[in-house]
């Protein structure tokens, strides 16, 4: 994604999320140095993620498929990407937020490994109200520490 596709992701955002970043949101990404994708059929938008990665650490901040595209693979291969991106990166885990009632994207991301570990309250402003997220994490191969635990477990018996 460029500068120059804000316009395009702006429309997909716009029809595809209840709760749409601005114009000005996505520039604000590209400012910030976020990692920005999308997804391409000739030449024409129909998908975009954003990754923001820091100290080891990944967040999936956005990613949407246009709606007349939507059951067709594109989420799945743009979650590809920004896993393998926040990867190479040197994330060691990765976390992002999703409506408790997004249950299609919530299967997807338990499909790849995420889980869910908590919940931030009213975080989605709606036309009703607000809603809650999920908050889901995925580690990245083993870490020591957790792999150490059984063997120091099995030294104190």
């Amino acid at each position: 994604m460029g500068p120059d596709d804000i316009d395009k992701v702006s429309e997909i955002e716009r029809v595809a999320s209840e709760h749409p970043w601005s114009k000005s949101s996505f520039q604000n990404c590209f400012d910030g140095g976020y990692h920005c994708f999308v997804g391409c059929i000739d030449e024409q938008i129909v998908a975009f993620g954003v990754l923001s990665c820091a100290v080891r650490e990944g967040h999936i901040q956005n990613i949407a498929v246009c709606p007349d595209y939507q059951g067709a693979g594109f989420g799945r291969e743009l979650l590809s990407m920004l896993l393998e991106e926040a990867e190479e990166l040197g994330a060691k885990t990765i976390f992002l937020e999703v409506s408790v009632e997004n249950s299609v994207a919530f299967g997807l991301y338990l499909s790849y490994g995420f889980r869910e570990i908590g919940q931030r309250k009213d975080y989605y402003k709606t036309a009703d109200g607000r809603k809650n997220a999920r908050i889901m994490r995925k580690n990245f191969g083993k870490e020591r520490g957790l792999m150490m635990l059984p063997e120091m477990i099995r030294r104190k018996k």
